[in-house]
C-alpha cells in the first residue's frame, strides 16, 4: 500500500494543508486513520506529489496522533524509495517494530538525503530490535550499512552497489546474516570495459573485508557482470596475493550448505593480457578444492560460467563430490580461461557417482560422450538407490561430431540402469545447439522406452 492512501483518511484534499498545527487533523479522522492503518502490513513510500511537495504534513502529523507511539503498528515491511519529509517521518516512525527495511532512493538523490538515510539507520540501530531483512540499494554508504549490520536480529541482507567507483568505498562487516545477496547494479554500458578497471580495487576491498571475521553466514550468492564474479572467484581478495574470496569465506563457514557462484554472461574476452591469465588466482585451485571439501555439510554446489586454467580441474571437482554425502544439487560448468581445453572426464563417472551419491537430485558437468571403450552397462539397475531427478551433460570438446543410433541407445540404457528416474533432458539444454538438442531428444526416446518396456 501507499501513504496517500491512508493520508486522505486524516484530509480529504492532501492539497489543502497549508499549516502545520496540533489540531490539523480530527480525532475522528485520526480514529479512522487507525483502524486502516492496523490492517496495513506492508508500504511503499514512493514520493507522492500532493504529500511530499507541502512539509506540513509530517509536522502535523506527529503533533496531532493521539495514538503516539502506534504509528502503523501492524506493519512489517518497508520499501523507502523516496526521501521526502513526510517519508523520512513516517520511516522513523515504524522504524522500531518493523521486521523487512528497503531503502532504495533515486540515484539524483542529494546529500541531504544521503545524510538522512545514515542517520535512519543510526536510529534503528538503537530501536530496530525486530528488523530481520535488510535490502539496501541505494544510497549505500558504508556508514549506513554498519549501522545496520550492527543490528543482532537482522538474518538476511541483500545489498545492490553501483559498478562505479564509489566516493565512500563499501566495506562492510557481516557478523550475524545467515543468507548474504549482493549485486551489482546494471548501467547499459558495454562489457567490454578495460580488464580489470580502475574502480574494481573499491570492489574487491568490499569483499575482503566482508570475509575477515567469522561470521556463521550459510548462504553468499553473488550476481553481478564479468569483473565481478571475476573478482569474487578468481581475483586475489585484497592483501594477500594467494587469498581468493570464495576460499577465505568458505574456510571461515565450515558449515556452509550452499555455495553459489554464477556468471551471467559466460564468456571470456579473448584480450585478457597474458600475465592476467597467469595469475596465482586463476593457476591456483588447491586451496578451493580442499575448502570445498571441508565443508561437510554443503548440500548445494553451483559454480556456473566462471573462468578455471586448463587442466583436470573437472575429475577434482567430482572428487569433492564424491566425498560429499549430503550433496543435492551439483553444477559445475567452468569456463576455459585460454584456448587451452580442460582435461577430458569420460561419461562412465556417472557411475561412481551414483552408487556414491545417492542424495544427488541435479547434476550438469562436463564428460566426453564419446568415450564407448569404458562405458559397460551396469548389470543391476539402480531403482531404489538413486533418487537423480536433472541431468545435464556437456561436452568436454564445445561441440557434437556425428553420432549413431547405436551411440544413442547405449548412452540411454546406461543412463537408465544408473539413473531411472531422470526428467527428459532435452528440456533442460536451454543453451546447446539444434545438434546438441536433437541428440538429447533421441536420448529421452530411447530412455523412455526402455522404462516403459521394463515396467509392463
Amino acid at each position: 500500500m501507499s501513504l496517500l492512501p491512508l493520508c486522505s483518511l486524516l484530509l480529504a484534499s492532501p492539497t489543502s494543508l497549508v499549516q502545520a498545527s496540533s489540531t490539523a487533523f480530527s480525532e475522528q479522522a485520526w480514529k479512522r486513520f487507525h483502524i486502516y492503518s492496523l490492517q496495513t502490513k506492508t508500504l511503499v513510500l514512493n514520493n507522492p506529489v500532493s504529500l511530499s511537495s507541502n512539509p506540513c504534513w509530517s509536522f502535523a502529523m506527529g503533533t496531532s496522533n493521539p495514538h503516539s507511539g502506534q504509528f502503523l503498528p501492524s506493519l512489517k515491511a518497508l520499501f523507502l524509495n523516496s526521501s521526502d519529509p513526510l517519508s523520512l517521518y513516517v520511516a522513523f516512525s515504524v522504524c522500531p517494530h518493523i521486521k523487512i527495511l528497503s531503502i532504495h532512493l533515486p540515484p539524483s538523490s542529494a546529500q541531504d538525503a544521503k545524510d538522512a538515510i545514515q542517520a535512519l539507520t543510526a536510529s534503528a540501530v538503537l530501536r530496530a530490535h525486530s528488523l530481520t531483512t535488510i535490502r539496501l540499494a541505494h544510497p549505500t554508504q558504508r556508514q549506513s550499512l554498519s549501522n545496520l549490520l550492527a543490528l543482532t536480529s537482522v538474518r538476511h541482507v541483500f545489498v545492490r552497489f553501483a559498478s562505479t567507483q564509489p566516493d565512500d568505498p563499501i566495506i562492510p562487516t557481516f557478523w550475524n546474516p545467515g543468507f548474504v545477496a549482493i549485486t551489482e547494479a546494471p548501467t547499459g554500458r558495454s562489457l567490454d570495459t578495460t580488464y580489470p578497471s580502475d574502480r574494481d580495487q573499491g570492489v574487491r576491498d568490499m569483499f575482503w573485508r566482508m570475509a575477515l571475521p567469522p561470521p556463521p553466514t550459510r548462504q553468499l550468492i553473488v550476481t553481478g557482470r564479468s569483473q565481478l564474479h571475476d573478482m569474487v572467484a578468481n581475483h586475489p581478495s585484497g592483501p594477500a596475493p594467494s587469498q581468493r574470496f570464495d576460499v577465505v569465506h568458505l574456510s571461515r563457514n565450515p558449515n556452509l550448505i550452499s555455495f553459489v557462484v554464477s556468471s551471467r554472461t559466460g564468456r571470456i574476452r579473448g584480450q585478457i593480457p597474458e600475465n592476467f591469465r597467469s595469475s596465482p588466482a586463476f593457476t591456483k585451485t588447491d586451496s578451493l578444492l580442499a575448502q570445498l571439501a571441508a565443508c561437510r555439510n554443503l548440500t548445494a554446489i553451483v559454480i556456473d560460467g566462471i573462468p578455471f586454467p586448463p587442466g583436470d580441474i573437472i575429475t577434482q571437482m567430482l572428487q569433492v563430490l564424491q566425498g560429499s554425502p549430503n550433496m543435492i544439487t551439483f553444477r559445475f560448468l567452468p569456463v576455459a580461461v585460454s584456448s587451452a581445453a580442460f582435461v577430458e572426464t569420460s561419461i562412465a563417472c556417472l557411475r561412481d557417482i551414483s552408487v556414491r551419491c545417492t542424495n544427488l537430485v541435479e547434476l550438469a558437468i562436463p564428460v566426453d560422450l564419446w568415450d564407448m571403450k569404458t562405458l559397460s552397462i551396469p548389470a543391476k539397475i539402480h531403482e531404489g538407490v538413486s533418487k537423480m531427478r536433472k541431468l545435464y551433460l556437456v561436452p568436454t570438446s564445445g561441440e557434437f561430431p556425428p553420432y549413431t543410433v547405436e551411440h544413442s541407445a547405449h548412452v540411454a540404457k546406461y543412463l537408465y540402469h544408473l539413473f531411472p528416474h531422470l526428467t527428459p533432458i532435452a528440456s533442460l539444454c536451454k543453451q546447446g545447439d539444434e545438434v546438441e538438442r536433437a541428440f538429447w531428444r533421441d536420448i529421452d526416446v530411447i530412455y523412455s522406452t526402455v522404462d516403459f518396456m521394463r515396467r509392463r
